[in-house]
């Protein structure tokens, strides 16, 4: 009987430590010019501003938000080798978002980049931690 409970409390502790999410900051952006440099976006995202990221279905809610397309594809959830990838795309006008989060980054805050947006031409980057 002890060792029973000690399996399920072990099981119930490490799913309540286990992180299922990230908070974002943005720390910066850039979208793509007519003459292939990057620049200011024409509908920036606020520096500062932050989001969530579910990673299990990699939704995302805040400053930055996929709610009104398709669900996302995770294409890896990261260790302590890779890279957390999530994939989303619409099907009406062929958009594709991507959000790629160094989960293998030492530090307790994760650099991030996302490319999105309806056009695709922004990319954003800062910084994720546990949520």
């Amino acid at each position: 009987m002890r060792l029973l409970f000690f399996v399920f409390a072990l099981t119930v502790f490490s799913a309540a430590n286990a992180q299922d999410a990230y908070k974002c900051v943005i720390l910066d952006y850039v979208q793509i010019q007519d003459d292939g440099t990057f620049g200011e976006p024409v509908l920036p995202p606020e520096i500062g501003a932050d989001f969530v990221v579910d990673r299990g279905t990699g939704r995302m809610s805040g400053a930055l938000n996929n709610h009104n397309w398709p669900p996302s594809q995770v294409l890896d959830m990261g260790s302590s080798e890779q890279a957390y990838k999530a994939i989303t795309v619409t099907e009406s006008h062929v958009a594709v978002t991507f959000l790629y989060v160094e989960e293998f980054a030492e530090s307790r805050q994760k650099p991030f980049f996302f490319v999105g947006g309806l056009s695709g031409q922004t990319i954003s980057s800062g910084l994720c931690e546990d949520y």
